[in-house]
């Protein structure tokens, strides 16, 4: 019978404190693939993340052509699907 390890979680920032960092550093806006790089984690889980910023209205997304592009603030938000 296999041995099974526990790990236990490192304490830190989550993942949806990381991406408010870096968006609140580009005021500018940023790629979602730009967030997924500085972060590294999968585009999967930026959106999912993502989405839970937008309903609290700490960000805004915009599309701009086949870009959505992300900034800090809550003038518009349009969904991401």
């Amino acid at each position: 019978m296999p041995n099974l390890i526990f790990i236990k979680a490192r304490g830190g920032l989550t993942t949806g404190e990381q991406l408010l960092q870096v968006i609140n550093q580009n005021p500018n806006g940023c790629t979602i693939k730009y967030l997924s790089n500085s972060i590294n984690r999968p585009v999967s889980m930026i959106n999912i993340c993502l989405r839970q910023l937008i309903s609290s209205k700490q960000i805004t997304v915009q599309l701009r052509g086949m870009q959505r592009l992300v900034y800090p603030g809550s003038l518009y938000t349009k969904e991401i699907k």
